[in-house]
């Protein structure tokens, strides 16, 4: 991720092993006694769960989701039209309304 900015904008959660950086977040280890270090590590773990969540939902709807091994542009776009996918599926499919009307 630091070679090639393949999200630019993008930042990414991690796991306490991980080092912070600018792209991405980890728990704080050091000064958590403070009340910005731990709402900061609050609120990063509830997104995390979230996340997880999501991704979870996604995996089981999506089983290719498990085992893709090709570049993260590719797996990105992969993920996002997975997520579309399933959020068509759970409103209904306004696609399909549109185009019979």
């Amino acid at each position: 991720m630091e070679q090639e900015n393949v999200f630019p904008n993008g930042i990414l959660l991690g796991e306490s092993a991980y080092p912070f950086k600018r792209w991405l977040m980890t728990l704080l280890h050091n000064d958590t006694n403070n009340y910005d270090g731990r709402r900061y590590n609050r609120r990063l773990k509830v997104t995390r769960q979230i996340v997880e969540r999501v991704l979870g939902i996604l995996k089981e709807k999506f089983p290719c989701l498990n085992h893709l091994r090709i570049e993260p542009q590719f797996a990105a776009n992969i993920v996002k039209s997975c997520a579309t996918l399933c959020n068509i599926s759970r409103k209904g499919d306004p696609l399909v309304l549109q185009l019979s009307q």
